[in-house]
């Protein structure tokens, strides 16, 4: 059995592990987008990062890629 102690750090060791610079990673719980700006550092300019949020527990979602700010859409 394992002890996960404080599961955000767990997590973000794991990340820390197997996600690189230029790889692409998917925020499925966007929230306050803490963790997506972790994801976003983690992989780098030359990776991708795509979050999803289901606001206020509704049916509906939002999508949103986060772009490296010098390719960003204007």
């Amino acid at each position: 059995m394992y002890d996960f102690g404080n599961a955000g750090k767990w997590t973000k060791r794991i990340i820390d592990e197997y996600l690189r610079e230029g790889m692409t990673a998917v925020d499925a719980t966007m929230g306050n987008g803490h963790d997506t700006a972790f994801l976003s550092e983690t992989v780098g300019e030359s990776g991708l990062v795509t979050a999803f949020d289901i606001p206020n527990n509704s049916c509906n979602f939002r999508a949103v890629t986060v772009f490296p700010l010098a390719d960003a859409p204007v």
